[in-house]
């Protein structure tokens, strides 16, 4: 009988252990939050609207993984899309004026000459108009604080240049480089004729005319042929 009644025991204790155990199962199972896909398809057995059936849907979409396209970084913008364009010419008296520029506007000027002389192109001369309209886009950039060859209210180069004339003759073609950021004329030069818009204007053997201007770290140079 002994034997009978340990293996009693024994079955007993594996009821109760078994019994005790259920319970914390079962408080596990309900910790664990449903699935925003197994809460829409509860919501849906509740109402078989279009609007259910479409949260289900929306829900239950697996995500989809695109590819990453590589971003390449790029530097902090220093200068424009340089400007070119040509008018037929319209003849007026010609105006004689000087004018006196600046040593950073020198040098502005002297690098373009550098670098057409060296392509065996001819020299940029100073003219006033060019330069007086250089120097009033130069310095209202700067005053208020936007980069552009247009300005706030739409005027462009061709704009400031027959402003600047006073009676000087009008230009048939004309260009516009600008710039912002550097910290010396060679250092703008430098960063123009890096780029193919800006060296074509400097090099483009069409110009014989030049306006520099510099003002608070804002270049201009303004090119043109009469």
């Amino acid at each position: 009988m002994r034997p009978f009644r340990q293996l009693l025991l024994l079955l007993l204790a594996a009821v109760l252990l078994v019994g005790s155990a259920a319970p914390a199962s079962a408080d596990a199972k309900a910790k664990r939050k449903p699935t925003a896909c197994q809460a829409a398809k509860a919501k849906a057995k509740k109402s078989s609207s279009a609007a259910r059936k479409k949260a289900v849907r929306r829900a239950c979409r697996k995500p989809v993984r695109r590819p990453v396209r590589p971003v390449t970084p790029t530097p902090p913008v220093q200068d424009d899309e340089p400007v070119d364009e040509t008018q037929p010419p319209t003849p007026v008296d010609t105006v004689v004026e000087t004018v006196t520029i600046s040593a950073l506007e020198q040098g502005v000027m002297d690098c373009a000459n550098r670098e057409r002389a060296a392509r065996g192109i001819g020299p940029l001369q100073i003219d006033a108009s060019l330069t007086r309209a250089a120097r009033g886009h130069a310095a209202d950039m700067s005053q208020r604080s936007y980069f552009s060859h247009e300005t706030p209210e739409g005027r462009t180069p061709w704009d400031r240049i027959e402003a600047a004339l006073q009676g000087a003759l009008p230009f048939r073609a004309m260009g516009e480089n600008i710039a912002m950021g550097f910290s010396s004329a060679e250092a703008t030069c430098r960063g123009w004729m890096a780029s193919p818009g800006h060296k074509r204007n400097i090099l483009d053997p069409v110009y014989t005319l030049i306006g520099p201007a510099w003002v608070d770290g804002y270049a201009v140079q303004n090119f043109g042929t009469r």
